[in-house]
């Protein structure tokens, strides 16, 4: 009994509480948007778009530096292990739905935007956060 109690003592002193902590990186993504209300094209834009991406425990926060405001509402993380984070925003307005997703890989920081809107159409936006 002693040594059962000697081991749980020895297990607590070098057992370390290990927190969940907001990761905070800064991102540089290009857009492509396909309007499929006037013409079904791709169009690429020629500058970079600016963000601050906040990984939290449970949901993903994107601040937009030329809107200078999140984005409502957070992205849910969906799936996260130790490959990539990804997080999923589905909405259903009054006059049609949206649906946007984001993949941050860890390996490199490549990070993939989408979002469908019934009015606009399709925006990818493709770079990397760091």
């Amino acid at each position: 009994m002693k040594k059962l109690f000697l081991l749980i003592f020895l297990s607590l002193i070098f057992f370390k509480p290990v927190y969940g902590q907001n990761v905070v990186l800064e991102c540089e993504l290009d857009a492509h948007v396909k309007d499929y209300t006037k013409k079904n094209e791709w169009e690429t834009f020629d500058h970079n778009q600016f963000f601050k991406l906040t990984i939290k425990n449970k949901e993903l926060v994107l601040y937009d530096y030329l809107l200078k405001m999140n984005w409502e509402p957070n992205f849910t993380i969906k799936n996260k292990n130790r490959d990539y984070v990804i997080g999923t925003v589905v909405n259903n307005y009054a006059d049609g739905p949206s649906a946007r997703f984001i993949t941050y890989r860890k390996k490199d920081g490549y990070t993939v935007l989408m979002g469908s809107d019934y009015e606009y159409g399709l925006t990818t936006q493709t770079g990397y956060c760091k």
